[in-house]
């Protein structure tokens, strides 16, 4: 779910590089709200035309650009540009050649589109990304004055031994 969300708030960023499962789950994700939404404009009887549904229309224009984006950034990944995503327009053959591009792995390393996504200190960054460094300071130990203890003092009632009296 991750995967998906992150492909949401980088919407229209059309540079870096993106990895395999995060383009494959968003295509996954893609695929399960579509049916479910498909499944919804049957049951609810809402169409624009013959077989197209309300809510799977307007689903679909808001995560075509995301998708666009998550694909051109896939084929960065693959070090290729971003205008390749256009051979798509070729019925069939073009389909078949994103889907190999998107199958592919990346680039090992970095590339000319940005560094490796697998790598540990590669990171994603968006206009609201905050940097913070975290700065381990050592104190030296306090030093705290001895404290002696002094003896309690008892009740009165409980230093006159001769003061019993009988309960009850």
């Amino acid at each position: 779910m991750n995967y998906y969300l992150n492909v949401l708030k980088n919407y229209a960023v059309f540079t870096g590089r993106t990895r395999r499962s995060e383009y494959w789950f968003f295509v996954l994700f893609n695929l399960i709200i579509g049916f479910v939404l498909g499944v919804i404009d049957g049951l609810l009887n809402l169409s624009i035309g013959k077989n197209t549904g309300v809510l799977g229309t307007i689903y679909s224009l808001a995560v075509f650009i995301p998708s666009i984006a998550v694909m051109v950034r896939r084929l960065h990944d693959t070090n290729r540009s971003g205008w390749w995503i256009f051979i798509g327009l070729i019925p069939i053959v073009g389909a078949i050649v994103l889907i190999i591009f998107a199958i592919q792995d990346g680039t090992p390393g970095e590339n000319k589109y940005g560094q490796n996504p697998k790598s540990a200190s590669a990171t994603t960054v968006s206009e609201d990304t905050v940097f913070t460094d975290t700065v381990t300071v050592e104190t030296p130990a306090a030093t705290v004055p001895e404290v002696k203890p002094e003896p309690i003092a008892t009740a009165p009632e409980a230093q006159d031994s001769n003061n019993t009296q009988p309960l009850g």
